[in-house]
C-alpha cells in the first residue's frame, strides 16, 4: 500500500526509442523527480558469471508514477532511479489496484559501474530532489508586455490595411470585407459573401 507521507522524492532517469545512427545504437534521455517509497529487499544476493561473482542488489518501491521497466525483447531500457548514490534499473512496474489506495509495485535492481550501462548512469544530477526545480517556480518577465496599439498586438505585428483593427480596450477585430478583398484572398475557389 502506497500511503504518501512514506515518500521521498527521488531521480528517474528514461530513455527514449534506441535509434541507429551511423551503425551505433543511441537513445537520449530525460532526468525527472517522482515521489516514491523505497526499501531494500532483503539481503544482497551473489550472482555466479563468467567473468566472476557479482553482488546483486535490489530496491521494491511503491508509488503512483508510471515508470517504464526494462524490456530485452524490445530493446527498450527501464527507467533508472538514483538511490544513495548508486543508479538501479526498473525490472519490473505492477499496477495493484485491489484496495481504494491503489498504487504500482516497482523492482529494480543495480545497474553496476563496469556494465555496458555504465555510460547511462554518467552525470547524475547534482541538485536535491525535493529542491524545487526552475520549472517549477514562477518565473518573473524580463519587460512588460507592449501595450496593445493598431501596429502591435501582444507582440504580433498587424499590418496596415489587412482589415485587422485593435480598439481602444485591446480587443483585435476584423473590419468588414468587401465581397472583392474575399475573392483575393480565397482565390478563386472561395465561395465569397
Amino acid at each position: 500500500m502506497n500511503i504518501t507521507i512514506f515518500n521521498k522524492k527521488y531521480w528517474v532517469r528514461r530513455f527514449g526509442k534506441p535509434k541507429n545512427v551511423r551503425g551505433y545504437i543511441t537513445s537520449g534521455r530525460e532526468d525527472f523527480v517522482v515521489s516514491l517509497h523505497v526499501h531494500p529487499i532483503g539481503s544482497d544476493a551473489m550472482q555466479a558469471l563468467p567473468e566472476g561473482e557479482r553482488k546483486m542488489k535490489h530496491l521494491e518501491g511503491h508509488g503512483t508514477a508510471v515508470l517504464i521497466p526494462a524490456n530485452q525483447e524490445t530493446g527498450v531500457k527501464g527507467d533508472l532511479l538514483f538511490y544513495h548514490g548508486e543508479w538501479y534499473e526498473c525490472t519490473a512496474a505492477q499496477e495493484w489496484d485491489h484496495t481504494v489506495l491503489s498504487h504500482i509495485n516497482y523492482q529494480f535492481c543495480l545497474v553496476p559501474t563496469n556494465s555496458p550501462r555504465s555510460a547511462d548512469i554518467k552525470d547524475p544530477p547534482t541538485a536535491a530532489p525535493d529542491a524545487p526545480s526552475e520549472t517549477e517556480q514562477p518565473k518573473e518577465p524580463d519587460e512588460e508586455m507592449p501595450i496593445a496599439t493598431d501596429k502591435n498586438v501582444g507582440g504580433v505585428m498587424v499590418k496596415d490595411g489587412s482589415g485587422l483593427k485593435v480598439d481602444e480596450e485591446g480587443y483585435l477585430s476584423i473590419d468588414e470585407a468587401s465581397k472583392e478583398s474575399v475573392r483575393s484572398l480565397l482565390g478563386d475557389g472561395g465561395d465569397g459573401p
